[in-house]
């Protein structure tokens, strides 16, 4: 991490199947930003504390979306 707080990015842990069933039964097959429904085949996992900013590399920490809305996500995250 240099001065400015920014912190490279980090190695991302690929989750086991059991693991993305667990985040996609938390949301009950639904993106949490829109709702639209899910599969596990279309689900894309998001860290909600984002790992540049601090964030874990864990369960917690994850939350199930949509592949448009992770889209928004990661566009909007690069104009902070």
């Amino acid at each position: 991490e240099d001065v400015s707080g920014y912190s490279p990015k980090k190695k991302r842990k690929s989750y086991t199947k059991e693991e993305r069933k667990l985040i996609y039964d938390k949301s009950k097959g639904r993106c949490v930003l829109c709702g639209k429904r899910l599969t596990l085949e279309n689900m894309t996992l998001d860290h909600i504390i984002p790992l540049s900013m601090g964030g874990e590399e864990s369960m917690d920490n994850l939350q199930a979306t949509c592949y448009a809305d992770n889209l928004r996500i990661i566009y909007c995250r690069k104009l902070l």
